[in-house]
């Protein structure tokens, strides 16, 4: 199977107040995050949080790569520097694993990057 460069998922608007998918590797396909960065565009910092769930799990702490602390990764106000996910970086969903995410406000948005084979 050939390999190839893939806008993971965004840029995208990071579910406020509730968990949204932000991608599902597809059937068939293994997907390798390269890059996945987040940024805070809003004049209050937002708490982030974001799971990595296999094919088959549903969304508990056991699942969460991002924001282990109580109630999450805190981001700083304003469109500051980015936080790169180191975390994900070289992390591979195999079909039908799926990044979730949730912030506490509004204002907070990703990309991702990788490939798929």
């Amino acid at each position: 199977m050939a390999i190839a460069p893939v806008s993971v998922f965004g840029p995208s608007v990071i579910t406020n107040g509730s968990q949204g998918q932000l991608y599902v590797s597809p059937n068939g396909v293994k997907t390798t995050i390269t890059r996945m960065v987040f940024n805070n565009t809003s004049a209050s910092p937002i708490n982030l949080q974001v799971w990595l769930v296999r094919m088959g799990q549903s969304i508990t702490t056991s699942e969460l790569v991002i924001g282990a602390a109580a109630g999450g990764l805190s981001m700083a106000a304003g469109a500051s520097a980015p936080y790169i996910a180191d975390a994900f970086a070289g992390m591979v969903l195999n079909p039908g694993d799926a990044i979730w995410a949730e912030a506490s406000g509004a204002g907070l948005n990703g990309v991702a990057s990788g490939w798929t084979q």
